[in-house]
């Protein structure tokens, strides 16, 4: 069960991050999210999903100011099949 909202959760931000790229969202909504991330990337540290987790929270959180399409392209590719294969598992 934990593990579907967590997919969840991963497969909403990358939905997210892919929509920042066309219309600029709230300062509060990828506030949460980064937060997210990287609480999550603290909470389950100690692998290579994690670490690209506490990325992806970063690059939320620096696409507040700075907007890199293809490096927010592939963090929401990446974290959409990961939330998709977490909510199949």
């Amino acid at each position: 069960m934990i593990v579907r909202i967590l997919g969840l959760m991963d497969t909403l931000s990358a939905s997210l991050l892919t929509l920042h790229l066309l219309i600029p969202l709230s300062w509060k909504t990828l506030l949460l999210f980064g937060t997210y991330h990287l609480l999550k990337a603290v909470v389950f540290r100690g692998d290579v999903h994690s670490l690209l987790d506490g990325i992806a929270g970063l690059l939320i959180l620096v696409s507040m100011l700075i907007l890199n399409p293809w490096l927010n392209l592939a963090f929401s590719l990446y974290l959409f099949q990961k939330g998709l294969v977490s909510l199949t598992a």
